[in-house]
């Protein structure tokens, strides 16, 4: 093998290696002698490693704590190296196959003080609490609180510690405070600068940490275009969106579906005047109003009715010309004396009628009488008919027709009877 310049690394891990140098990892406490840019060799057991490069020697101590010292002086290959260590990892490997028994559940490979190793039985595992003292009672004055530590079942526990926490260690209250930072010394009040300000258990002064250096400070930009925000003096951020701020690619897509259908739809400015009668133009085309007669394309006054008397009976007079009323009679045009009462019409109704003669019959015998009031009684005028005669009752054939007087019907009752007279 090629002569090499020996050397030793000490480090947390290493990956890549120079052929005959010495490497300690400290994280894995391994002994690596590089063979190659890639390869090496591995020697484990070992607690620690210190090199002296002035005299080429290697001092380890092993698992064990026995040091071990390896004098490199007159190696000049990685082959020497690798064998100058092979007793090291030959012993530790024989130490690990020495046992010849076999552990048992439980126990563990252990290394004697002698570095043989042996198999030893893990404790039991041990029911821990920790109980916090409720009682400050016989506390020392610099105690804030104790945390009491107790072994087993929680039927028979016994005491194995106790942890005192100091006053000096506790903070009771913490705020975060404004005022003004001077040499590291800091004055609440109304200045600009951020404390923390905490509270200790036992002291009065409060403890103040300046914050300008834990957190970054942001202000609400001035005047901004879309959205405006600020800042109270309690820190609380509010937003406030510019009026004309939010435009239409902004807003969710349902949005602005309507809006695009209330910008395509009519608008008051599309909605005129049309050009011809009965017409509205919209948006630049005149449209018909459905059920507009002549009438409405007349002027108001135009439609205005003059009604006064008429000029006959039965009429009226509009704008000077006489139309008829319709369904009146005569009796419309008569004064209300021409007609009787309804005390008359009573009266009326039982009076004698008057009726007419039929003179389509031969031997009628109807005629026609008036009755008018008189002082000595009521006379009844007969009215002439061709066919109505007065006769003697005495001489009128026996199917006569006729009126009889009561002159005449009075002596014929005389004439057939015998009036005698007694005394």
């Amino acid at each position: 093998m090629a002569n090499v310049k020996l050397g030793f690394k000490k480090g947390n891990s290493f990956s890549s290696y120079v052929e005959g140098e010495i490497y300690f990892e400290t994280s894995t406490h391994l002994i690596k002698v590089g063979t190659g840019t890639n390869t090496c060799e591995i020697y484990s057991g070992v607690r620690s490693a210190a090199w002296d490069s002035t005299n080429k020697k290697l001092t380890i101590v092993d698992q064990t704590g026995n040091n071990i010292e390896l004098d490199f002086s007159d190696v000049a290959s990685a082959s020497g190296v690798t064998s100058l260590l092979a007793p090291l990892r030959d012993d530790i490997n024989k130490k690990l196959d020495a046992p010849t028994a076999t552990g048992t559940t439980g126990q563990v490979l252990q290394l004697n003080d002698q570095g043989n190793p042996t198999w030893v039985s893990l404790p039991a595992a041990v029911d821990y609490t920790v109980v916090v003292d409720s009682s400050t009672s016989g506390l020392d004055a610099g105690i804030l609180k104790r945390y009491t530590i107790k072994q087993g079942a929680s039927d028979s526990q016994t005491v194995v510690g106790t942890i005192d926490i100091p006053k000096d260690l506790v903070v009771t209250s913490g705020s975060v405070v404004t005022g003004t930072w001077s040499n590291d010394t800091f004055t609440e009040g109304s200045g600009t600068g951020k404390a923390v300000k905490l509270t200790i258990a036992n002291q009065t002064a409060p403890v103040y940490i300046n914050v300008a250096d834990l957190v970054d400070v942001y202000t609400a930009q001035q005047n901004a275009t879309q959205v405006q925000l600020a800042i109270s003096n309690t820190n609380e951020i509010s937003a406030t969106i510019k009026n004309g701020a939010v435009s239409t690619e902004k807003l969710d897509s349902s949005v602005q579906t309507a809006l695009g259908k209330a910008n395509s739809a009519l608008q008051k400015a599309d909605i005129t005047e049309g050009t011809g009668n009965g017409t509205i133009k919209v948006d630049g085309t005149d449209v018909s109003v459905h059920g507009l007669g002549s009438a409405a394309y007349l002027n108001a006054t135009s439609l205005v009715q003059t009604v006064t008397e008429g000029t006959g009976n039965g009429t009226i007079k509009v704008n000077g010309t006489d139309v008829s009323v319709h369904g009146l009679g005569s009796a419309a045009y008569e004064a209300s004396t021409a007609f009787a009462t309804a005390a008359q019409g009573t009266k009326a109704d039982s009076a004698i009628q008057s009726v007419s003669g039929q003179t389509a019959v031969a031997d009628s015998s109807y005629v026609a009488i008036s009755v008018e009031a008189s002082t000595n009684g009521t006379a009844v005028t007969l009215s002439s008919h061709a066919n109505v005669t007065t006769q003697d009752v005495s001489t009128a054939a026996a199917n006569a027709n006729g009126l009889a007087t009561a002159l005449s019907v009075k002596n014929y009752v005389d004439a057939q009877h015998e009036w005698l007279q007694f005394n």
